[in-house]
C-alpha cells in the first residue's frame, strides 16, 4: 500500500508483471524460406518495402513465411530475419546462384558476403572462382544471391574506344584472298578482328577478318571497285568503338530489311566479324537488337522492322549505349598518369526478363568509367577497379573472374592472361597489360595499353535455382543464429507455419536459452 515518508512524497508498489511490451518497440525474430538474399545470416529488416528489397516478393511456395514477416513489420520497424535453405550446393534441394556462364553451368551457392570474400576473393584470402573445379565455365559474373530470380539478370561489359593510329611497318595486300603480308609489322598487337584499316593508295577501308601472326592477317575491302593489289604500303587503323561511334563507312557492304520481318540480309557484309549477338544494328531511323547471326550476310533481330529498307548503309552500337550519357569509355586518369591506356570499361546490369523491374530489358544498374587496372582510383581517391566496385556497390552481382572475349582472334581469349601480361593468340608473345594487373608502364609488355578486344561482352545469367523447401534441420540452423542474447536482439520470436520439430526447438532451445523473448506458435494444420 502507498505510504508517505515526508510531506508531498509518496512511495507506491505496482505489479507490472502482466504488462505486455508494445510491438512497436520490440524487435522480432523469424527464419523461413525466401527467394533472394543471404542464407543463414541475420538481416535487420525495417519495413515491408525493405523486406521486398532484400528478400523479394512471395510466391505459392513461401507466401506463409513472407506474410509472417510482413505482417509483423506492419506494426514495428525491427525484424531480425534469417533465410533458411539447404547449403550443400550438390543437393537438389539447395538454391543456386545464377551465373553469366559461357558453357556448362557449375553449381555455386554463395551464402553471405563473408562467404564470398573468404572463399572467392583472392585479395581477402579466398581463391578466384572459390576454388570450384571448372568455375571459369560460369563466366565473369555471378548473381549476388542464390535463387531462380538471378536467371532474369544479364550483364554486359563495353571496353574502351581504341583511337586511330599509324601501323608499324608496311604490308602487301592481295585482292583475291584478302591476304595481308606484313614487313616489320605488329598485327597481333596493333589490330583486332573487325578493325577497319586504311591502306595507302587503296580505295575504301579494309576489314580485318583474321590475324595469324604479327606479319600475317586477312582483310577485305569495303569498296566494290577496289580491284588492285597493293605492295609494301603503309597502313592506318581507324578508330574502333565497341560503344558505337555513328560511323557506317567502317562497316562492309549494305543491308536490307523488309516490313514486318526480323531478318537482315546483307550484300558483301561481314556480320560474323563486325557484330556480336546483343549488339544493336541501326538501319534508317530504326534500331534493333541482334538476336542471332546466321552468316556473314544474314542476321535476325529480336523485333520486326517497321519499314522496308533496300541496300542501305548501316551502323552498329553497344546494346546499352543509350543508358550511358557519359559517352564511351577511354583511358582513366589513373592509367594515363602511369603512361598506360585503354583501361576503362562500362558495365550494365540488366533485368532481361522483367522479373525485377517489371520491364524486360531495363538497365537496373549502370556503372560508367570503371577500370580493369587493379589499384585504379578516381580523382577523389575512390577505388574504381571494376571487380572491387561491383563487389562493393552492386545489389545484383558478384565478380567471379576476368572475362574471355573474342577480338584478338576468332576464338575468345581470357583477358586475365597470366595475371600481369596478356598474350594474343596469334603470336604467343606477352605483349599487352592483362585485366587485373596494375597500371604499370614499366612492365614487360610491348605496348603500354591494356588488352582491349574492341567488342562488348553480353551474357545472360542462367543456372539459378530456388531449390526445394528447407528441411526442419535447415530451418533450425537458421533459427540458431538468433539464439545468442548477447549478439542478436529479439523480443518476439515467431515460428510461422513451421512444423512441431522447429517450434519445439524455438521454445526449448532459443526462448528458454535467451530468457528475454516470447516465442509464438500456431497449432499444426
Amino acid at each position: 500500500m502507498p505510504f508517505q515518508v515526508s510531506p508531498g512524497v509518496n512511495t507506491s508498489e505496482i505489479d507490472l508483471t502482466n504488462v505486455v511490451v508494445g510491438a512497436g518497440t520490440s524487435t522480432g525474430g523469424f527464419a523461413g524460406r525466401f527467394h533472394w538474399g543471404p542464407i543463414e545470416e541475420v538481416t535487420l529488416i525495417t519495413d515491408e518495402d525493405n523486406l521486398v528489397e532484400q528478400f523479394r516478393k512471395p510466391d505459392d511456395n513461401n507466401f506463409e513465411h513472407f506474410f509472417t514477416a510482413s505482417s509483423f513489420l506492419a506494426y514495428t520497424s525491427a525484424l531480425n530475419l534469417v533465410r533458411a535453405a539447404n547449403t550443400t550446393s550438390s543437393n537438389a534441394a539447395a538454391p543456386l546462384n545464377a551465373a553469366a556462364n559461357t558453357s556448362a553451368y557449375v553449381n555455386v551457392q554463395i551464402t553471405t558476403s563473408e562467404d564470398y570474400y573468404l572463399n572467392y576473393d583472392s585479395e581477402q584470402g579466398g581463391a578466384e572462382g572459390g576454388g570450384i573445379s571448372g568455375y571459369t565455365a560460369d563466366g565473369w559474373a555471378i548473381a549476388k544471391w542464390a535463387g531462380a530470380l538471378g536467371n532474369s539478370l544479364k550483364v554486359s561489359i563495353c571496353p574502351a574506344d581504341r583511337p586511330s593510329a599509324t601501323l608499324t611497318g608496311t604490308a602487301t595486300w592481295t585482292v583475291a584472298t584478302g591476304e595481308l603480308a606484313g614487313t616489320g609489322t605488329l598485327f597481333d598487337i596493333e589490330i583486332r578482328v573487325g578493325d577497319a584499316i586504311s591502306i595507302a593508295d587503296e580505295t575504301g577501308y579494309h576489314i580485318v577478318t583474321a590475324i595469324t601472326a604479327n606479319t600475317a592477317a586477312v582483310a577485305f575491302s569495303t569498296s566494290g571497285t577496289d580491284s588492285a593489289n597493293a605492295s609494301n604500303k603503309t597502313m592506318t587503323v581507324n578508330k574502333r568503338s565497341a560503344f558505337g561511334d555513328d560511323v557506317s563507312t567502317y562497316n562492309k557492304g549494305t543491308a536490307a530489311v523488309t516490313l514486318n520481318s526480323a531478318t537482315v540480309t546483307g550484300t558483301g557484309t561481314l556480320f560474323t566479324t563486325q557484330f556480336v549477338v546483343g549488339d544493336s544494328i541501326v538501319i534508317g531511323a530504326e534500331t534493333r537488337r541482334v538476336k542471332t547471326i546466321t552468316s556473314n550476310t544474314v542476321m535476325v533481330t529480336d523485333t520486326k522492322w517497321q519499314a522496308t529498307q533496300a541496300t542501305t548503309t548501316y551502323k552498329r552500337e553497344w546494346e546499352y549505349k543509350g543508358a550511358f550519357a557519359e559517352g564511351p569509355p577511354t583511358t582513366s586518369t589513373h592509367a594515363d598518369d602511369k603512361l598506360m591506356s585503354l583501361d576503362e570499361v562500362h558495365v550494365a546490369v540488366v533485368d532481361e526478363d522483367g522479373d525485377w523491374s517489371g520491364t524486360a530489358g531495363y538497365v537496373i544498374e549502370k556503372w560508367a568509367n570503371l577500370s580493369v587496372a587493379s589499384g585504379a582510383r578516381d580523382d577523389q581517391g575512390e577505388d574504381i577497379f571494376y571487380k572491387n566496385w561491383l563487389n562493393k556497390y552492386s545489389k545484383y552481382v558478384w565478380w567471379l573472374n576476368h572475362p574471355s572475349i573474342i577480338g584478338f582472334s576468332t576464338s575468345a581469349q581470357d583477358l586475365a592472361g597470366n595475371a600481369t601480361l596478356f598474350t594474343p593468340a596469334a603470336t604467343g608473345d606477352a605483349t599487352l597489360r592483362a585485366w587485373g594487373a596494375t597500371a604499370d608502364a614499366t612492365g614487360a609488355q610491348t605496348a603500354d595499353e591494356f588488352a582491349n578486344p574492341s567488342q562488348p561482352l553480353t551474357l545472360s545469367m542462367q543456372g539459378g535455382a530456388d531449390g526445394t523447401a528447407p528441411s526442419a534441420a535447415d530451418t533450425i540452423r537458421a533459427y540458431d543464429l538468433l539464439k545468442s542474447a548477447e549478439d542478436v536482439d529479439v523480443s518476439l520470436l515467431m515460428t510461422g507455419s513451421h512444423d512441431s520439430t522447429v517450434v519445439q526447438h524455438c521454445i526449448g532451445q532459443i526462448a528458454e536459452s535467451r530468457k528475454d523473448c516470447v516465442a509464438f506458435f500456431s497449432p499444426t494444420k
